[in-house]
């Protein structure tokens, strides 16, 4: 598996580079499903990501607490968002940009 980081396209009319999120795929018709389930995968822009990972600074939550769900569920709308008090991606995304990770 490949961890790629997906924005989308720099010349994207509405959001350019914004990023659409951080994606685990075994190859890259794969990422295009993945990125399909939020975005149309031709307005976006992705890159491999080097080795690194989401930390906590304090003690993180409860494995059963990461995730609160947010919408309606009832009618099916609704998301996972990571809980509150979720740390930062702390050197390895400011590494990677700063070393030219290349969209």
């Amino acid at each position: 598996m490949t961890l790629y980081c997906v924005r989308m396209a720099a010349d994207d009319p509405i959001a350019p580079e914004e990023i659409v999120g951080i994606f685990s795929a075994s190859s890259l018709d794969d990422l295009w499903g993945l990125i399909n389930e939020v975005c149309h995968p031709a307005e976006t822009e992705y890159a491999r990501l080097p080795s690194g990972g989401l930390i906590w600074e304090n003690r993180g939550p409860k494995v059963s607490d990461l995730y609160k769900w947010v919408g309606n569920e009832d009618e099916g709308d609704y998301a996972a968002t990571l809980a509150t008090g979720a740390g930062e991606i702390t050197e390895w995304l400011r590494y990677a940009f700063q070393n030219g990770l290349a969209f």
